[in-house]
């Protein structure tokens, strides 16, 4: 069996500069990822996927939202989620934000791979703060059960997104926030689709999402697929 392999990098940035008009300016960055390869074993013919998504902006102007898609069957469990915040305040105002993702696997699988990234963005001057926050979350199972015709089963393109089950492919494309847009307003959104598919399957897919003006945004959402 081939060997498994896990790797995290971690990289973090504070800087400070002073402005010709008096001013100051304070620049907070920190970013992370894990890479995860290798088969996984599992107990039974039993698959399960969840995920847990959350952002949240605490600011006179807020935005947050989670996205992604996941699909499980019988030769392959594939996911990938975003979630994103961003906050703007004034200079007597605090601006925060804090996003999190994450997608864990149950099950045998030959091939697996999962990816997290966190990066989180502050800039704070005398006149206002702006705060961004990302974090992203993928996972590919993959199971190599010839079919009829000795193929593996499934058509997957790494690089087409999400996998499709009427297609074998598919494009799954979620904008992250600029942090150089401004922000009008407190808006919470969500946009996720989640499947899955075989003979005794279960999908579940819960999200909450509050704003509050001039105050909050905030999207949590939760996912549990599985299939026997």
């Amino acid at each position: 069996m081939p060997t498994s392999r896990e790797s995290t990098q971690t990289l973090s940035s504070d800087t400070s500069a002073q402005n010709s008009n008096g001013s100051s300016t304070v620049t907070s960055f920190d970013a992370s990822s894990t890479v995860y390869t290798g088969p996984v074993g599992g107990s039974g013919d039993g698959t399960v996927l969840t995920g847990t998504l959350d952002a949240t902006a605490i600011g006179t102007d807020t935005f947050a939202q989670v996205s992604g898609s996941a699909s499980v069957g019988d030769n392959g469990t594939f996911a990938s989620f975003d979630s994103t915040a961003a906050a703007q305040g004034g200079a007597s105002t605090t601006s925060y934000s804090s996003t999190t993702a994450s997608v864990s696997y149950s099950g045998p699988a030959d091939a697996y791979f999962s990816l997290t990234q966190t990066v989180n963005h502050t800039v704070t001057t005398q006149s206002s703060s702006t705060s961004t926050s990302s974090a992203s979350a993928s996972l590919a199972a993959v199971n190599f059960d010839p079919d009829d015709d000795g193929g593996c089963g499934f058509d997957y393109d790494p690089d087409a997104g999400a996998f499709d089950p009427d297609t074998g492919g598919g494009q799954a494309s979620h904008d992250h926030f600029d942090s150089d847009t401004e922000i009008d307003g407190n808006l919470a959104t969500f946009d996720l689709t989640v499947a899955a598919f075989g003979d005794d399957s279960y999908a579940s897919l819960l999200v909450e999402a509050i704003a509050i003006e001039d105050t909050l945004s905030s999207t949590t959402a939760v996912i549990i697929l599985a299939i026997e």
